[in-house]
């Protein structure tokens, strides 16, 4: 009953096991309204669809824009009822979102799948893992600043897709660097924790140039899903950096 309810069944008549029927029950079935149904299950099913919807809120406040997809799989893909109201809801907030629904076993087993390829990748290092991911999306944007108080050089913004095996290079445009008057190098360096937040860390970011024209610079990054890791290069290189005080750009 469970996987073949749907928002279109209507009311279902019940056998009774036969010790209830006769005297003590008074009758050999029980029927169910669709209402009835519908009332049991839809407790659980309006805290499924009202948490997809926050959680679609939460998309459309860190990008601006409308979820693009809503995945149905594991065991919401097997009830009907809960598929079609999963549905209802999610294009009555945003009628643009696809809905991805995986109907044949693979979907349903998909987060027991899931749980433990992820306990045999734990178990199996340093193998190679089953489950590979290739790009993880920047939590953070960071960027330098042109001249003096000139624009700012995004160099990796919140949402980029990062290398998530090795590192992934931004050149530094040129025109980026400038001259401290002791005569060392540095950059203005901007981080911003959050899409649509403003610039929160102005600092000059100092290095020891090394031999190589300033063309030559690039930051390596890489986001490990929680912490964005970076080292300023140049040429083959690694240059030392010192992050100088906090200061009005």
């Amino acid at each position: 009953m469970k996987m073949k309810h749907s928002v279109d069944m209507e009311g279902k008549i019940f056998d009774l096991p036969r010790k209830f029927s006769g005297k003590q029950a008074g009758q050999s079935t029980m029927e169910f309204t669709a209402a009835d149904i519908h009332g049991v299950f839809d407790p659980v099913v309006n805290k499924i669809t009202n948490l997809i919807v926050s959680e679609m809120a939460v998309v459309k406040e860190r990008t601006g824009e409308e979820a693009t997809h809503v995945v149905i799989a594991g065991g919401f893909g097997r009830n009907d009822y809960l598929c079609q109201k999963i549905e209802y809801k999610v294009k009555s907030v945003s009628p643009s979102t696809h809905i991805n629904h995986y109907k044949d076993y693979t979907g349903w087993i998909s987060v027991a799948r899931g749980a433990v390829l992820h306990a045999i990748q734990t178990k199996s290092q340093p193998a190679p893992s089953i489950v590979q991911i290739e790009t993880r999306a920047s939590g953070e944007s960071y960027g330098v600043g042109i001249g003096n108080g000139g624009p700012i050089h995004w160099l990796a913004r919140w949402g980029d897709r990062l290398s998530a095996e090795g590192l992934s290079p931004r050149p530094v445009p040129p025109e980026a660097v400038r001259h401290s008057p002791d005569g060392r190098c540095f950059l203005d360096w901007y981080r911003v924790k959050a899409p649509g937040a403003k610039a929160e860390i102005v600092r000059p970011l100092y290095y020891r140039n090394a031999l190589g024209e300033p063309g030559d610079l690039r930051f390596d990054f890489h986001w490990d899903g929680t912490k964005m890791h970076y080292v300023l290069c140049q040429g083959n290189r690694e240059l030392p950096l010192t992050l100088g005080e906090e200061y009005d750009a």
